[in-house]
């Protein structure tokens, strides 16, 4: 009876262990392709807390999952050929977001999810906001390597939030696409709207009728990647 056991735990032991050599030699190779795929772009993310997505500071490649928001996504529509940076930071207006751009940035491409924010205090006076800062952080990086920039359009906000304000998204999303001359603008408003509403689609709003659930950072992550991987184009 003992004998049994030692020669069951043996093997389970044994199973374990090849599985994990076989875990490990997969890792490996996905590491060696990394390293000596001389395609690999960066991406540096900008934005609030639908950026951040609790991995703020954190760099994702294919030595490192640490993406939980949309950038897993953008990751992985770019066919695992990115090196994608999160300087997302919770809270922080358009402003706030484009004083952390600096000339010591090095990419290949800047990405901007930006606004929400600026919700709070928008009046028609100052709807010039989030092309402010853009102008601005671009002032701060004029070489991006690859010459492009990315602008989303401001998520539409989901029903019955305090602050809900369609009129307020509806006005800035118009002011980023007329001011689209220095930079390509990534339609999420459009992709996360209730057709033929203003609110969020509820499917993409969490339970805080804030932030992104997956199914939002999904699409979300896919647009930025398909409008990094298609030629440029700044109108509208």
């Amino acid at each position: 009876m003992n004998r049994s056991i030692v020669i069951i735990a043996f093997f389970t032991c044994l199973g374990a262990c090849v599985a994990t050599l076989i875990v490990l030699q997969i890792v490996a190779l996905e590491h060696q392709v990394c390293l000596g795929n001389t395609m690999v772009v960066n991406v540096a993310t900008f934005g609030d807390s639908l950026t951040a997505a609790h991995s703020s500071g954190k760099v994702l490649d294919c030595t490192s999952w640490e993406g939980f928001g949309y950038q897993q996504y953008m990751y992985r529509g770019l066919g695992q050929r990115a090196r994608i940076h999160n300087f997302g930071v919770n809270s922080q207006t358009s402003a706030q977001i484009a004083a952390r751009v600096t000339s010591a940035l090095q990419t290949d491409y800047l990405t901007f999810l930006m606004g929400t924010n600026d919700l709070p205090g928008w009046t028609p006076a100052n709807n010039n906001t989030v092309v402010n800062a853009i102008a601005y952080a671009l002032a701060q990086q004029p070489l991006v390597r690859r010459g492009r920039v990315f602008v989303a359009t401001i998520p539409p906000e989901c029903a019955g939030f305090p602050r809900a304000n369609p009129g307020a998204v509806e006005a800035l999303n118009e002011v980023i696409w007329r001011n689209a001359n220095a930079y390509e603008v990534v339609d999420v408003s459009s992709a996360l709207v209730t057709p033929g509403g203003k609110n969020r689609t509820p499917a993409y709003c969490l339970d805080d009728l804030l932030h992104f659930t997956d199914a939002a950072n999904q699409l979300v992550g896919y647009l930025f990647a398909d409008a990094i991987a298609k030629p440029p184009m700044r109108t509208k």
